[in-house]
């Protein structure tokens, strides 16, 4: 069950929702007490607007575990974008009732935009928000983002940005804790490692944790950086931007959007000097895992019809993804944009060959059906209009 689970998810990533389905109801069939495949099969139909499948799904999905509390939440998400707020409540209020600590903060978060949308009762919404940001120090990102934007909706600029400050300041506070922890356990396993060589008598290679401060997988904070960046580009300054955006890239040294969203302040603000080192910033983050910090960097100097200097980097994002362990298939639609704005690029050099090359290879990467149905139209779109302005 658990392989078919993951199955489905490979499946729904790229896009194919009839083999998600398929592999998500094979495991619900293998193992129908294993809540994950109901879920993801139930919140993947709610998602598609199949709201009477996706209810019955997750009813039969708690018949079979009647404790799992992410059953119960995603019921509530689904009474709750019909209007069913009693409904909702009730399910949101099953799901605290037999969730772990950890899950509270997402039932409380949800209450809170189940009072928004019921009765529009503001101080019911902080006071669950709040609530939830009372568990596991504070460190529920999505209830501080709810937070700051229930705020900033109803004007209140200073108290949204008071929110934003709140939040990264607390979660700066505890990321310096841990480092000064790994750093402590470092320094003691370095004094150990130096007794034990001298006793020649091998340290063990797996006993030490690493130094180094490794990816935080499924850290949602970054989207706390995001939005306060966004807010003080809109209700601040070019400076407090800025900073929020520093400390996003700081904290998040292995990331590539925060730098690239920072580049495109940079291009907005007239800094293009500042733009090109955090465009090439990101595309060193990335380096074979995405495409578009690339893209984006070569669109940006073809706007300042630097066409040679973006057919470089384009180039470089090519090579790079064709050197990644799935050959840059892992992001089809993202390649495809590469290679169309690679083509586009070559149009604007004169290299009528090259760029017919590089729209028959974007058009072979685009995925099929309704999913690359935006690139596709692009890419014949623009074959049209060369066609049309050879004379053919």
């Amino acid at each position: 069950a658990h392989l078919l689970q993951g199955l489905g998810n490979i499946e729904l990533s790229s896009g194919n929702d009839v083999a998600a389905r398929r592999y998500f109801r094979s495991a619900i069939q293998a193992n129908p007490e294993f809540p994950n495949p109901h879920h993801a099969l139930g919140t993947l139909e709610h998602s598609r607007g199949r709201i009477r499948v996706a209810t019955s799904i997750l009813k039969k999905g708690l018949k079979s575990c009647p404790a799992n509390h992410r059953l119960h939440h995603a019921l509530g998400d689904l009474y709750r974008d019909a209007g069913l707020f009693d409904l909702a409540e009730s399910s949101y209020r099953s799901g605290l009732a037999h969730g772990p600590n950890w899950s509270r903060p997402f039932a409380y978060t949800a209450l809170s935009y189940l009072s928004y949308e019921k009765n529009r009762d503001l101080d019911a919404c902080r006071n669950w928000l709040r609530r939830g940001l009372g568990i596991n120090n504070g460190m529920h990102s999505q209830g501080w983002i709810a937070l700051a934007h229930l705020e900033e909706s109803e004007g209140l600029i200073v108290e949204a940005r008071e929110v934003y400050i709140e939040a990264i300041t607390r979660y700066e506070m505890i990321l310096a804790k841990k480092r000064n922890l790994r750093e402590g356990q470092g320094r003691q396993d370095e004094k150990h490692n130096t007794q034990m060589s001298q006793t020649s008598i091998r340290p063990p290679s797996n006993g030490a944790k690493p130094a180094i401060d490794p990816v935080r997988s499924g850290d949602k904070w970054m989207n706390v950086y995001k939005s306060w960046a966004q807010f003080e580009d809109k209700h601040g300054s070019y400076r407090t931007a800025n900073d929020a955006f520093s400390r996003g890239t700081i904290a998040f040294p292995r990331d590539w959007s925060l730098p690239l969203q920072w580049a495109r302040l940079q291009v907005k603000y007239g800094m293009k000097e500042r733009a090109r080192k955090l465009f090439a910033v990101a595309c060193d983050r990335a380096g074979s895992s995405h495409a578009d910090p690339y893209r984006l960097y070569a669109e940006f100097e073809m706007s300042q019809k630097n066409y040679s200097r973006a057919r470089s980097i384009l180039f470089l994002g090519a090579q790079s993804l064709s050197v990644s362990s799935d050959g840059g298939l892992g992001n089809r639609g993202d390649l495809a944009r590469l290679y169309y704005t690679w083509a586009i690029c070559e149009w604007h050099l004169g290299d009528i060959i090259r760029a017919e090359v590089l729209f028959d290879h974007s058009l072979r990467l685009t995925d099929a059906g309704e999913n690359g149905s935006e690139i596709r139209s692009l890419i014949l779109y623009a074959i049209a209009r060369l066609e049309y302005a050879r004379g053919e």
